[in-house]
């Protein structure tokens, strides 16, 4: 399962190499809001890992599992060379946050099939996931009017409490989008039923639309409180969350069971 513990080596620091600079705790942050999309089938290989995106000072980060994504978009220090578009394991990504924080920065430096961290005293070195990752940019919607404002910790509480109703048979649960409220529900013959009303404030149509909740928790979690803005503009549609910092969410719905 992933790569073996030699493939990523911590050296220590040599000599000065050529990368993008970049905040520590800054990467570390966009690891946090992308890490939890990554695909755990490892038949689908492309999708094991984090796609990293260089493109002059802006440095793009993108995981998705086929269901969902997850993207986010910041200025680093330095500009990059040359474009880069490469996968990096997901067990390097995990070593990769757990040593951010040695150092004020993280130098990014990516050659032919490998990819390393200077990280001050320690440097992590990679190679890449050899697949293609899928073109996630055709499939982001464009910014929708119909908007659910609610609290970030009322959603994630009710997400939550209404989990506990799904199986492994059932895993979606009931939104109904009202214009002052949210209703969450959840009915299973085996486990019972339950039905939550939350405070919130929608400017669409009435609907009702299926989603799996542990892919609205995920997402809470690593969002700052107070109001959160989730596009849902149909029951057919995804859930869109933008955040003015350059995060997007994108989720795809459940059918409801009728």
């Amino acid at each position: 399962m992933g790569l073996p513990r030699e493939e990523f080596p911590r050296l220590p620091h040599t000599e000065q190499q050529e990368g993008v600079v970049v905040d520590q705790s800054l990467l570390q942050a966009m690891l946090h809001a992308t890490s939890f999309a990554v695909s755990r089938d490892e038949t689908r290989y492309a999708l094991t890992g984090i796609l990293f995106s260089l493109k002059g000072e802006t440095l793009r980060l993108v995981a998705t599992d086929g269901r969902r994504l997850a993207l986010i978009e910041k200025e680093a220090m330095t500009a990059s060379p040359q474009e880069h578009n490469v996968i990096v394991p997901f067990k390097v990504v995990e070593e990769l946050h757990r040593l951010l924080g040695e150092a004020p920065t993280a130098t990014i430096t990516i050659q032919e099939n490998q990819i390393s961290f200077d990280l001050g005293n320690t440097r992590l070195i990679s190679h890449l996931i050899d697949g293609k990752f899928p073109n996630y940019e055709q499939v982001m919607p464009p910014e929708s009017p119909k908007k659910l404002r609610i609290s970030r910790e009322s959603f994630l509480l009710a997400a939550r409490r209404m989990n506990l109703w799904t199986t492994q048979d059932s895993p979606s649960i009931r939104l109904d989008l009202k214009p002052q409220n949210l209703i969450l529900s959840k009915q299973t013959p085996e486990v019972g039923e339950a039905r939550e009303e939350v405070e919130a404030q929608y400017t669409g149509e009435e609907f009702s639309i299926g989603f799996n909740p542990n892919y609205i928790v995920d997402v809470l979690k690593i969002l700052p409180d107070g109001e959160v803005e989730f596009e849902l503009p149909g029951p057919d549609k995804p859930g869109v969350i933008r955040t003015k910092d350059h995060y997007l969410y994108i989720v795809l719905p459940m059918q409801l069971s009728s």
